[in-house]
């Protein structure tokens, strides 16, 4: 469920409150008043997706479960199982965490305006759609609708298993963290109109793993028209993908029933993803635990789709900071020429 996010102020008045109707069920959001007279309707820990526990660990996103009361809003959804970052507020953290956030101006009018769609970084294994780089308000404040959420990351998020493949009508896994984020892009296909978006004005956004997700959605076929332009910061079609066969391979270090494996506690499966690590010559835990060249959702190697000019065409807006590489090395130790 939701997690509480905030604390009222002794003496402030409590936020109004606002009731949008989605595809699943009303949800009740918070208007916040910001400068200038203006004020943003904010809507938290909605669902886009069934909660991926339990037999649903290691499937696509299912749909969410339809609700006939009025859902509360007012807090975020728990953040995918992760090391904490020091440097952020340490929000609780679940398997269920598939939950999407908007930001709109309040009073706008149904379909009026360009929706941004904020796709989070973290290198693929941790990240939020919640966290303090995420919060659309003064984005909103512009006339834009803004939407974040929380996708699959990690070993919950992208771990290939032959056992996995044979039970996928597809063939394959991994990927469920893309997946995730296709499901949130139909989630908004279907639903931003009502919070004041064109779903036909998309664009989405993102850096480092969200940037390169996008990227790879880009030379997707199940991601056309999800969005209409993109915005790719910090990062993009840079370096070659793991194949299934490679991802299954170092998958099946951590044991060879599926069952079994979906019946174990998600902390006993997370502090034991460094046994991936050494199963697989030349593929480091941090390229196999990230998205894979899986031949259904990505067929090929995006850097071919993109040198050959087959990507879905759009707008694009790329951009990168001179030495922000070296923001990497307290994570990964580069002391050598060779290491690095």
């Amino acid at each position: 469920m939701p997690q509480q996010d905030t604390e009222s102020t002794p003496g402030e008045a409590p936020p109004a409150q606002v009731v949008v109707t989605t595809s699943e069920g009303a949800v009740q959001g918070a208007t916040l008043p910001l400068r200038r007279g203006k004020a943003v309707n904010v809507f938290k820990g909605i669902p886009y997706a069934a909660p991926p526990v339990g037999p649903l660990r290691w499937k696509p996103p299912q749909p969410a479960a339809p609700w006939k009361n009025v859902r509360p809003a007012l807090d975020f959804g728990p953040d995918l199982p992760q090391t904490p970052n020091p440097r952020l507020r340490a929000p609780a953290q679940s398997e269920d965490c598939l939950y999407l956030n908007v930001w709109t101006p309040d009073g706008a009018a149904p379909g009026s305006l360009p929706v941004m769609v904020w796709i989070h970084g973290g290198g693929f294994v941790g990240g939020s759609g919640s966290d303090l780089l995420s919060d659309g308000a003064l984005m909103a404040h512009r006339n834009v609708v803004v939407v974040g959420f929380n996708y699959r990351a990690g070993l919950f998020g992208f771990l290939a298993h032959p056992g996995l493949s044979r039970e996928s009508p597809n063939h394959v896994s991994g990927n469920y963290g893309l997946l995730d984020q296709i499901a949130a892009l139909h989630w908004v296909q279907r639903n931003i109109v009502a919070f004041g978006g064109d779903p036909q004005r998309v664009t989405a956004f993102g850096v480092s793993a969200g940037s390169a997700s996008i990227s790879l959605l880009l030379a997707s076929p199940m991601g056309k028209g999800l969005f209409q332009q993109a915005i790719l910061q910090s990062a993009g079609a840079a370096r070659p993908l793991a194949t299934l066969a490679e991802a299954e391979q170092a998958g099946t270090a951590l044991g060879d029933d599926i069952d079994a494996l979906r019946a174990l506690p998600a902390q006993a499966l997370f502090e034991n993803t460094s046994l991936l690590s050494p199963r697989v010559r030349g593929l480091t835990t941090p390229r196999l635990l990230r998205p894979i060249r899986d031949g259904w959702l990505l067929p090929e190697d995006e850097r071919q789709v993109f040198k050959a000019h087959r990507l879905h065409a759009m707008p694009l807006l790329v951009g990168s900071n001179a030495d922000e590489g070296s923001l990497l090395t307290r994570a990964w130790p580069i002391d050598s020429v060779a290491s690095y």
